[in-house]
């Protein structure tokens, strides 16, 4: 045969040109079967076929070959053709004509001698059949085929100019030219660019502002120094979608401008001021009209009155004449006009006609309103952000000169996270030290990192899943910055591993920062101000926060963390707590930081105004004056501890002895229960809790009228509080008449830090520490050591180590001296010292001073497993017995959330749920009970939702379901949890279970689309239970309308699984008919072997192999039987030719595999009786192709994926560029960075 194309010169230019535009075409065309008119044209020397591709201006990838008789056409994509009629139209030449199932290609056998001649001619491919005596040149194109790509080769030709053109104007660099011209009654500002512009006119209270989509920067100095008549100012900025120009003008004054060529020409016409104004001048402006007509040619025409004009202008409609375009040369019309936001008067656009004549008038007032097709005309779209992946070539230019180079070696800076229980530890992988900083602000998390390497936004993304909202990472000057909105104020540390930094986020503090200090200095000259003693710091930047426009200086170093453990307030700036680094907001403009490379000094001109001089001492704590004490101003004292308040053992003893005397000796029972009540205080000021709560209830017995008075309920709270029950004494302290009591605040407080509610103790703390003074030693220690209690868990260590140093271990009692311990473990802990903690608490145990040891064990075991001292087995054995021996109150349901962690983390869930139950038991409403029962509730749908129960059995994991089914989260991730749990029981067959948990969920639990979901899930199960009328009623009862795509492809999935099982086989493959895919190829299939349709079936097998046969990868085992089964489809329909073209196609790939010898009898040269082919078939009908269509289910509709990534905010365009540096920054600790 003879293959050759004639196409002529003119073919070949216009193929050559629609080249450009074919690529789009062709990959559409690649997803689904590319349509193909076929036309046949038969003469009296030869016949011709053309293939006609509509949607395409080229011919896909094709191959025309042909081999004894045998004409192949093959295309790279499927097409859709139908070539049948050719047995009819070319009758002479073509016999018999077959299409491929995969649809890329059909087969001809040809008639004897006929030769073959091919010709292309853009989307059209012409097929000559030649007759064996055919002499001379093949056949030419027709001349209309030939005129038509002459036509378009000249058009692609004239657009790939002006493509080039546009290029051109591109690459050059944007310069705006701005001047200013004076007139007698108008000034005028000419806009000039060297580059194609669009412009939006926008009238506003102050003025004028044109928003240009091209980025620029003009020179306005002149300009400003000299403004022309009736312009006030004129400012520039630079913003994500180009240049704005705000023209500061009188709202009285009207504004016209026009775009002319290249130009964009703003006139501002002022109130005239004949005083002001020269006899020449007046001259002028009765020789001319106020504005000069609008330049013929002139575009985007528009006209804004001042607040004074006439009502008829204020009246125009408001047209956004030009929204910028950044990524286009031209203007592109939009198809709407768009009102201005603000509600000023609007500009309006001034007709064409009026604009091209001259004695036309150009004023707001007197220019006609716009028709709506021309406003829509003026509105060119706006157009979308690019993202940081999308930005123009022309910004690579900006980078570093090394950056390219590093990316090949090292890549971007990929952080890797790993979730611990309810943290994320996220890992920035730097290959050698860099500094940091980290820190809050509000609830947006800072990192700034000293290297100019970018950090990929894609893993940001996944490690901060479920912490955060929005990640917005900036470029500065070297070094990289980071912001992220956080979900809610989540614990944070910064540890350094080596080069790398690590940041956990979760809820407990892993690697505690060390706490610096601020130092006054006062300098020779009288200055004062602020050095900050920070160890080796690395850079210092100056930042500002995109929300409230405020500057904020960041140090940055390097090694352990360590910052401002909480805000400090001065005059001049405000220093926000850090985790590592320094944040400080200044609220001057000439403050300034510099270093020494270990000091950081923070100073001004003149120095700061802070104070040198030491602290006025509070009345607080014991060592104040009982005097001083007692003449605070205050309200009378709800308890008076009077002489008994510096009473020692000896002293108590005494004094209770004569007051029992006196009780004795009273006159009358008013006066017998003052003595008690003094009685009852005494025993309060010595800590005797029961002694005082029983001499008041003697009280009580007494004079029952006093169980309502104020002086009984403070003496009784007291009592309360040191018989160990803070919840008795908030309750009898919450009165009207205690609201505003300082001494009820001293008990307040003391209850709510051994509650654990530290915030709300603070506030109280504040109102006591003018009162505490006053008190009793003892009291004013116990006071002194819950202070130091909550300080430590608010992380306020600089007011724990304070209040530490103010106490007394002599003065204690061992019980107290035990606390003081245990308070000191936790700052050393705080302070990185976990290994002096770890001494003191074994200390604490070993004395066993009851309820602080209790404590102590609590606290030891949790640290000794953070260190790695213990393992996770013996951590558990001795919460288990701390559970046992302490009951009763919050560190026993801090143990069994303790217990419970580790239990999840050991992967015995049933022993941590159990430990929940006991915890709702103990105190259902304490605020740990509900967070433990939030944890196990969140750990139990993470036993069905993400495999963490790979040592569970299904039947354990069904058990653990029915006993802790309280635990089922609502909503869509419950569902979840119940449909795993249903596919784990099938897979062991439990399909009575299966079908009974999803029977529950369709009657009782869900609603609408979900329902119809789970309804599919339990059909599948009754099908495979070999119950197919119970699916198919199933989904009959629970069908509805208007469902999701995917839901409905799902079920009908099901249901024509069903039917066919039903012995329907046509209804099932209606049902199918309008999808497709894989597993729906698949399933078809199936459906017509099972009916015994055996052409259809092969055909449907091999369509749904597509391309296999030319891939480089394996045959999975389902498409070796998908190959097998259309073979032996084939054989039993009697279509060899069907049989060898599967066979050339497929052995190759059917060799190397186990099926290899079978696929081979079944295509071979036998016959359907044989023994090997009878064989090989009754293998295959014993496969069981429910567990193929269960398996493409469960991959298809199973798989539920959680949990949202945060939004990525591409950062603002104009942003610093790093300048060329190594892949790590230098430390550049010399600087000086000032607020101006």
């Amino acid at each position: 045969m003879r293959v050759r194309s004639s196409v002529r010169r003119v073919a070949v230019v216009a193929t050559l040109c629609l080249a450009t535009i074919a690529a789009p075409g062709v990959a559409e065309a690649q997803q689904t079967a590319e349509p193909v008119t076929v036309d046949f044209r038969s003469g009296p020397d030869f016949g011709r076929m053309v293939l006609t591709f509509p949607k395409l201006n080229l011919l896909p990838p094709h191959k025309v070959t042909s081999d004894s008789g045998v004409l192949v056409i093959q295309f790279d994509q499927p097409v859709s053709l139908d070539a049948e009629a050719a047995v009819t139209r070319l009758a002479d030449y073509v016999l018999i004509v077959r299409t491929d199932p995969d649809g890329l290609g059909v087969r001809m056998a040809l008639a004897r001698s006929v030769k073959v001649n091919v010709m292309e001619a853009g989307p059209q491919l012409f097929v000559d059949f030649l007759p064996g005596s055919w002499k001379g040149e093949p056949p030419r194109l027709p001349d209309e085929v030939v005129t038509a790509l002459a036509k378009k080769a000249d058009e692609m030709a004239k657009a790939a100019e002006a493509a080039q053109r546009l290029i051109a104007e591109t690459e050059k660099p944007i310069r705006i030219d701005v001047s200013a011209a004076r007139a007698p009654t108008f000034s005028r500002l000419s806009f000039k660019w060297n580059v194609p512009f669009d412009v939006d006119f926008r009238r506003t209270d102050l003025g004028v502002d044109l928003r240009f989509n091209r980025m620029a920067t003009p020179d306005l100095t002149a300009i400003r120094a000299a403004p022309p008549p009736f312009v006030n100012d004129i400012t520039a900025e630079q913003g994500e979608q180009g240049l704005t120009v705000h023209v500061l003008v009188d709202n009285v004054a009207d504004v016209r401008a026009y775009k002319d060529g290249d130009s964009y020409v703003v006139d501002v016409r002022g109130p005239d001021n004949p005083a002001a104004m020269t006899p020449l001048d007046r001259a002028l402006q009765a020789a001319v009209s106020p504005l000069p007509a609008v330049p013929a040619g002139a575009t985007q025409a528009v006209s804004a009155g001042g607040h004074d004009a006439p009502a008829t202008a204020a009246a125009q409609p408001p047209v956004d004449h030009a929204a910028p375009v950044a990524d286009q040369a031209a203007p592109v019309p939009s198809s709407a006009a768009a009102m201005p936001a603000d509600g000023n008067a609007a500009p309006h656009v001034d007709a064409p006609a009026a604009a091209a004549d001259p004695a036309a008038p150009v004023a707001g007032a007197a220019a006609a309103p716009p028709q709506p097709e021309q406003a829509a005309e003026a509105a060119p779209a706006r157009p979308e952000i690019v993202p940081p992946g999308g930005k123009p070539q022309a910004d690579i230019a900006e980078l570093p000169e090394n950056a390219v180079a590093r990316a090949l070696v090292d890549g971007v800076i990929r952080v890797e996270s790993e979730r611990v229980g309810q943290a994320v530890h996220i890992t920035f992988p730097y290959k050698t030290e860099v500094g940091a900083a980290l820190f809050m602000r509000d609830n947006t998390l800072w990192m700034v990192f000293d290297d100019a390497a970018p950090i990929d936004a894609a893993t940001l993304q996944d490690a901060f899943v479920g912490f955060a909202r929005r990640i917005e990472p900036t470029a500065l000057d070297g070094a990289q910055l980071i912001r992220i909105e956080m979900t809610d104020r989540f614990v944070s540390t910064l540890s350094p591993d080596g080069p790398k930094w690590v940041v956990t986020i979760g809820e407990m503090v892993t690697d505690p920062t060390r706490p610096l200090s601020i130092g006054r200095q006062v300098h020779p000259d009288g200055s004062k101000s602020l050095d900050i003693p920070f160890g080796p710091v690395s850079r210092i930047h100056r930042l500002t926060d995109p929300q409230s426009e405020d500057a904020v200086i960041v140090v940055t170093g390097k090694g352990q963390a360590r910052g401002l453990v909480k805000s400090h307030a001065f005059a001049e700036l405000d220093a926000l707590a850090s985790i590592h680094g320094l944040a400080l907001l200044p609220k001057v403009d000439d403050l300034a930081v510099t270093s020494d490379g270990i000091l950081v000094s923070v100073s001004r001109p003149g120095g700061l105004a802070v104070s040198t001089l030491a602290e006025e001492k509070k009345a607080t704590l014991f060592d104040l004056p009982a005097a001083l004490g007692s003449s605070v101003a205050r309200k009378e004292a709800v308890i008076d501890f009077g002489d008994v308040r510096d009473a020692d053992v000896a002293g108590y003893l005494n004094a209770r002895q004569k007051l029992m005397t006196a009780i004795t000796q009273a006159r009358d029972m008013p006066e017998r229960i003052n003595f008690w009540y003094k009685t009852a205080t005494l025993a309060l000021a010595e800590g005797l809790g029961p002694e005082t709560t029983g001499m008041l209830d003697l009280v009580g017995k007494l004079a029952p009228e006093e169980t309502a008075s104020g002086r009984m309920a403070a003496l009784r709270a007291g009592g309360e509080y040191f018989t160990y029950r803070p919840e008795q004494t908030l309750k009898l302290l919450d009165r009207r008449d205690f609201d505003d009591s300082p001494d009820a605040s001293v008990w307040k407080a003391m209850a709510l830090s051994d509650l654990g509610r530290h915030e709300d103790a603070v506030a109280e703390f504040a109102k006591g520490d003018a009162v505490i003074g006053s008190f009793p030693p003892i009291i004013q220690q116990r006071y002194a050591l819950s202070h130091v209690a909550s300080a430590i868990d608010l992380k306020d260590y600089t007011t724990a180590r304070d209040l530490l140093a103010k106490l007394d271990p002599s003065s204690l009692s061992p019980n107290e001296r035990a606390r003081l311990d245990l308070l000191n473990a936790l700052a050393r802990d705080a302070a990185g010292h976990a290994m002096d903690a770890v001494t003191l608490l074994s200390n604490i145990v070993r004395e066993d001073q009851g309820p602080v040891a209790a404590e102590a064990t609590y606290r030891l075991v949790q640290l000794q497993r953070r260190e790695g001292l213990i393992t996770l087995d013996q951590g558990i054995d001795r919460l288990e017995q701390l559970a046992v021996a302490w009951r009763g109150d919050e560190l026993e349901l801090k143990t069994l959330r303790l217990l419970g962690q580790y239990s999840i983390e050991r992967g015995n869930y049933r022993r941590a749920f159990e430990v929940m139950r006991v915890a709702e038991q103990v105190n259902p409403n304490s605020s740990t009970s509900r967070q433990m029962t939030d944890e196990m509730q969140t750990a139990f749908s993470q036993v069905f939702l993400d495999r963490k129960n790979s040592d569970l059995s299904p039947v354990q994991a069904l058990s653990l379901y029915y006993d802790y089914r309280e635990l089922t989260p609502s909503g869509r991730r419950g569902d979840a949890m119940v449909r795993k749990l249903a596919d784990r029981l099938v897979d062991v067959d439990l399909l009575p279970q299966a079908a009974s948990l999803l029977d529950y969920q369709v009657k009782n639990r869900l609603r609408g689309a979900s329902r119809a979901q789970v309804a599919a899930d339990l059909a599948l199960v009754y099908l495979l239970d070999h119950r197919p009328d119970k699916a198919m009623f199933t989904l009959s009862t629970t069908r509805q309308a208007s469902l999701p795509v995917a839901i409905e492809r799902q079920r009908r999935t099901v249901e024509a699984k069903a039917m066919a099982e039903s012995g329907n086989p046509d209804g099932a493959l209606e049902v199918l008919q309008p999808l497709d895919g894989v597993e729906i190829g698949r399933l078809r299939a199936d459906i017509l072997w099972s009916a015994d349709r055996y052409a259809e079936a092969g055909t449907a097998y091999e369509r749904m192999l597509g391309g296999r046969w030319t891939d480089a990868m394996p045959l999975s085992d389902s498409e070796q039987l998908a190959v097998l089964k259309a073979g032996i489809a084939y054989t039993l329909a009697g279509d060899r030719m069907s049989v060898d073209r599967l066979r050339s196609k497929y052995t190759g790939k059917m060799a190397p595999t186990a099926n290899g010898s079978a696929f081979d009898a079944v295509t071979g040269p036998i016959v359907a009786s044989g023994s090997d082919f009878q064989s090989v078939v009754k293998s295959i009908a014993d496969a069981d192709t429910m567990r193929s269509f269960l398996a493409d289910y469960r991959k298809r509709y199973l798989d539920v994926e959680t949990g949202d990534k945060p939004e990525m905010v591409a950062p603002a365009e104009g942003a610093i560029a790093p300048r060329p540096a190594e892949s790590n920054a230098s430390a550049d600790a010399g600087g000086t960075t000032s607020a101006g």
